[in-house]
């Protein structure tokens, strides 16, 4: 099962701590994807059962694959750009911080818990469309 999210990549931030409260600067960005990812889990069931009834999340082991399309700068050239689509991308920001944020944003619509995420492929690539795009493999 494949989902695609348009959009640059988003890295997790940490929480912020006041003297009062702590606060999530990203609240709103995880609501939207998390959104998004239930809109897309809803359509795949939907289209393949052809009922309007929701599939529960995986509770089983699964392989999370990964690929993060991130922006090029502009002020690259168009050549440059034509050159590195495709190549790995490797600055700023972690790969680890980008696959905690989706993996935070899916718990309770793809799966119940990330710790059923078993295994993990990763990659960050350079691409004129930025986007993340993740699958989902049943493992049992």
């Amino acid at each position: 099962m494949k989902f695609i999210l348009i959009g640059k990549p988003v890295s997790l931030q940490r929480p912020r701590v006041t003297k009062t409260h702590t606060y999530n600067p990203q609240s709103k960005e995880k609501e939207a994807t998390y959104w998004e990812l239930k809109r897309q889990w809803d359509d795949y069931w939907r289209t393949r059962d052809n009922s309007l009834t929701t599939r529960r999340p995986y509770e089983q082991p699964l392989q999370l694959i990964a690929t993060f399309y991130m922006p090029m700068p502009k002020s690259w050239s168009e050549r440059k750009r034509k050159e590195h689509v495709g190549h790995p991308h490797a600055s700023r920001p972690d790969i680890d911080n980008i696959f905690k944020f989706y993996a935070d944003c899916a718990t309770g619509v793809i799966y119940k818990d990330d710790s059923m995420i078993t295994s993990i492929s990763c990659r960050k690539l350079w691409d004129l469309n930025p986007r993340t795009e993740l699958t989902i493999v049943e493992l049992l």
